[in-house]
This record gives C-alpha cells, sequence and structure tokens, in this order.
C-alpha cells in the first residue's frame, strides 16, 4: 500500500471554516463525491463510484425535494503524525445513519457499502485534506435521499442514492466560548416526534429561530423539552454536557436527542480514561444554576464551552465563563478527544478506521475514474479486527 497524497501546498489551511464558498471564491479545487444508489426491483446497491462534480441527478418530483426525505451525517477524517489518514468512529455514525433512514422510511447501505464509499470518498481527495501539523479536517457529510419521482407517501420510493460529499475545514468556532440562550417561543422536537433523527425537516424549522437568536447575540440555543419545558434536551447544532461542582460529567436522557458520537466518545473517555464519574439521567433546568462548567458538543463543534446561558424571559443569566475562557473540565475533555481523534499512538477503544491507499491512489486523485471494482471494496471484518465494530 502506498502512502496518502500530500497535501496541497496552495492552501492556507489555517484559514478553513466549515461554510462551503461558492465556486466562485473557491480557493481550493472542487472536491469530488461518491455515489452509491438502491434499487427496489433489484433490492441492491450499486458499487459506489466517484462523480468530479457537486451536483447530484435528482427528479424533481422526487420526496427529498417535496416532503424532506432525507437523512445525513458528519464525519471526520484526519492525517496523523505517521503519514496515515483516519475517519473517526464510521461505525457509529453509519448505526445512526441506519437509524435516521428507519425513521423515515428509507433504505440505508450496509456497513460494507458504507466503509467503502467512505475509502473511494477520501482516496479521491486526500489532496484537500491539511497536514498532521495544522488543525484542518476533512469534514464529511453523507447524505441520503430518494431520487426517483414519487409524490404518494406509500409505498417506497423506486431509488434511493446515498451520496458523500468531503469539505476541507478545521474545527467549528474552536474553544473559545460563546453566550447562549434558552429556546422559549421554539421548541426542537415533538414529543412523539423525530428529534431523535438526523433528518433535514429536524434542522430547517430551525433556521430561522436561530437567525432570530443571533441577532439578540446568542449563536447557540438551548432547547428544553417540549411537552413540559422544564428539562435539558441540547443545544441547536449540538449535544449538551454539563459539569457540576464535584466534576460530575452530566448528560440528558431524552428520546427526542439524537445519539452524539463526540458525546458518546466524551462519556467513555471520561468514566474509562479519566476516572470521572458520568451521570446519563433527566436534567430539571433548574441544574442550570448549580453547573460549575456548561458544554456543547458535536461533530462539527467538537468541545465548544458555553460562556453562559440567559433566559430572556425571566432574566436569568447562568455565568460558566467569567474570565472568557474555557472551564478546566472543557480543556481536559477537549485535549483527550483531540488525542483520540488526531493522535498516533495507541487506539484504545477501536475509534479510528484508516483508509488505505493503494498503489495506484495518484491516478484517483488526477481525475481517473474509479469504482469499488477498482480495489477499494472494504470489509466489515477489516473494522472487526481493531475492534472498532462491536
Amino acid at each position: 500500500m502506498a502512502p496518502p497524497p500530500a497535501p496541497l501546498t496552495t492552501i492556507d489551511w489555517s484559514t478553513l471554516t466549515l461554510n462551503v464558498p461558492t465556486e466562485a471564491t473557491l480557493s481550493h479545487p472542487i472536491p469530488s463525491h461518491v455515489e452509491t444508489t438502491f434499487s427496489l426491483t433489484t433490492e441492491q446497491w450499486t458499487p459506489p463510484t466517484v462523480h468530479p462534480s457537486p451536483y447530484l441527478q435528482i427528479h424533481g418530483l422526487s420526496p427529498a425535494l417535496n416532503y424532506g426525505m432525507q437523512a445525513f451525517e458528519g464525519l471526520k477524517a484526519t492525517r496523523h503524525s505517521n503519514d496515515t489518514i483516519t475517519v473517526f468512529r464510521p461505525d457509529f455514525h453509519h448505526r445512526r445513519l441506519t437509524h435516521s433512514a428507519t425513521t423515515i422510511a428509507l433504505h440505508s447501505p450496509p456497513l460494507e457499502t458504507f466503509l467503502t464509499a467512505l475509502n473511494l470518498l477520501i482516496r479521491s481527495n486526500a489532496h484537500l485534506l491539511g497536514p498532521a501539523s495544522s488543525s484542518a479536517i476533512l469534514y464529511i457529510r453523507p447524505l441520503l435521499i430518494p431520487t426517483s419521482p414519487h409524490l404518494s407517501l406509500t409505498p417506497v420510493p423506486e431509488t434511493v442514492t446515498l451520496a458523500v460529499y468531503a469539505h476541507p475545514a478545521t474545527t467549528y468556532l474552536g474553544v473559545r466560548p460563546i453566550p447562549a440562550c434558552i429556546s422559549t417561543t421554539y421548541d426542537r422536537a415533538a414529543p412523539l416526534g423525530t428529534g431523535h433523527a438526523k433528518i433535514g425537516g429536524n434542522y430547517a424549522s430551525g433556521i430561522l429561530p436561530a437567525q432570530a437568536a443571533m441577532k439578540r447575540g446568542f449563536p447557540m440555543q438551548l432547547f428544553l423539552d417540549a411537552r413540559t419545558r422544564t428539562e435539558i434536551e441540547e443545544f441547536s447544532s449540538s449535544g449538551f454536557v454539563g459539569i457540576t461542582s464535584d466534576g460530575t460529567v452530566v448528560i440528558p436522557d431524552s428520546k427526542q436527542v439524537i445519539a452524539s458520537v463526540t458525546s458518546d466518545t466524551l462519556q467513555s473517555l471520561a468514566a474509562k480514561s479519566l476516572g470521572w464519574k458520568v451521570e446519563r439521567r433527566r436534567v430539571p433546568v433548574e441544574e442550570l444554576a448549580s453547573f460549575k462548567e456548561v458544554i456543547a458538543v458535536g461533530t462539527a463543534v467538537s468541545v465548544l464551552p458555553i460562556a453562559s446561558i440567559t433566559n430572556e424571559e425571566t432574566g436569568e443569566k447562568f455565568v460558566y465563563c467569567e474570565n472568557g475562557e474555557a472551564g478546566p473540565a472543557a480543556k481536559k475533555l477537549n485535549e483527550a478527544i483531540g488525542e483520540a481523534i488526531r493522535g498516533s499512538g495507541e487506539d484504545r477503544f477501536g475509534w479510528r478506521y484508516e483508509v488505505t491507499f493503494p498503489d495506484e491512489v495518484e491516478a484517483e486523485v488526477n481525475g481517473s475514474a474509479m469504482t469499488a471494482k477498482d480495489g477499494a471494496e472494504v470489509k466489515v471484518e477489516e473494522l472487526q479486527a481493531v475492534g472498532a465494530v462491536p
């Protein structure tokens, strides 16, 4: 196997963000994407294939466009000092994608197809992943959508496409504490709704209140349960973590909260590596007054300290970063997850999935067509061998 292609020298890796620039303002080559399609007729997924264009072929009457029938994911790929590239916990992301797809009656790809698509994507875009010495990542966005016309709510669409995109980026917002507010005029999810799934509609309806909160000086919103508005659920774009005065890590336990890869990772690191006490339980909103630190966690934000949380209805403001700096728990957790994702040492939990590069990888980067038949197929056993699949 060959080493991965080197990062492009024409990109300033320190200036990247998660924002996707227009083609007119793009400072780097357009990333290719990977597609695989399920046919209801054959009940098979096609071999994943690399496509140089970022555009999809989708019928205008697809339920993805008409009814918001879509599921998606967000993963990170990083380059390491030992000249390898890994994806963080793809098995967890695949399970969550499958759960989201099932929630909205979509077929989802098997793990082997998902891993093969990731391998192809990173092989063809490895030159857009910054050096190990930088904070650059390759942000990966799998998108699962029906592409055939289908206006009826039953039965299921004829074709479903998994399109996997890559975007060179750095960690969203960094570790600078930001203020948040409690959402008092908008509910993220209905009590018996789809808040537990990572689907487009859950986010589209939150854009307007997020914009309004941003104008009031709050880049993050905290949502309470819609039924009683007495229990903490999650932030607008990430999970909630509270740190008590005795150092206990508190995670809300709600059926309407999306299973967070980062939260799950931090719970394992806190309990098994740092020796901290972890509690996953219902969290009354009154506990905001007693938390020593509050942290937002997610693939995009990683570990983001919350400076304060304001209840605009009551005028209450709970301050967690009086000096404007991250608290000790946030710093320690950020360091621990950074090592888990970017480190080159022992992968204790089997979370890093290494991407393989065949000797002909340079041809892929230079634009040659490639499918899974060209040696990119990945077996589940390869992931099981390093302990990443339970």
